[in-house]
């Protein structure tokens, strides 16, 4: 195996939680370490060495930063994980195998069917300084729902004089 090679799948079991446990985060690490950068043609990340990443040099805790969800409308249910199939389509791109395997802070909204959300949901994560989160939003709208969904990342970076 390619992660073999790495003190990163050591670490992975620490990551291991009720949404991805440790054998789905390995395998997302495989993934990460066997597919193509995406640098070998233009396209959504060829600007962007993800082989470049060193692993074994990542500062990362499972439970690093926070996140919030902000919704105005009380039938949308937040923080629950939806009870639905297909939880890490992101597993298809490089960063996408890599954020799963090192996902450290969830979001999860389920819309009811039919409900109509008027004000957009908005999904905060914050990193206070030295911090990498690693986020994973599910939003589930049922049939015929409908909502926009913003997201915001922050940082309390201190300023290092």
């Amino acid at each position: 195996m390619l992660s073999e090679r790495l003190a990163a799948p050591a670490r992975i079991e620490a990551f291991a939680d009720e949404v991805f446990g440790a054998d789905a985060r390995r395998a997302a690490l495989e993934r990460y370490l066997a597919l193509p950068s995406g640098r070998e043609r233009p396209g959504r990340y060829w600007k962007v060495d993800l082989d470049a990443i060193s692993l074994d040099d990542l500062t990362l805790e499972p439970k690093a930063g926070r996140v919030t969800i902000e919704c105005a409308d009380a039938r949308v249910r937040v923080g629950e994980k939806p009870s639905v199939s297909g939880l890490s389509e992101a597993r298809d791109s490089k960063f996408g195998s890599l954020a799963l395997a090192f996902a450290n802070r969830y979001a999860f909204v389920t819309i009811p069917a039919g409900v109509d959300v008027a004000e957009p949901i908005v999904i905060t994560y914050a990193a206070a300084d030295g911090e990498a989160v690693f986020p994973y939003a599910c939003v589930h709208a049922e049939r015929g729902a409908r909502a926009t969904r913003s997201e915001e990342h922050t940082s309390e970076l201190q300023s290092h004089h």
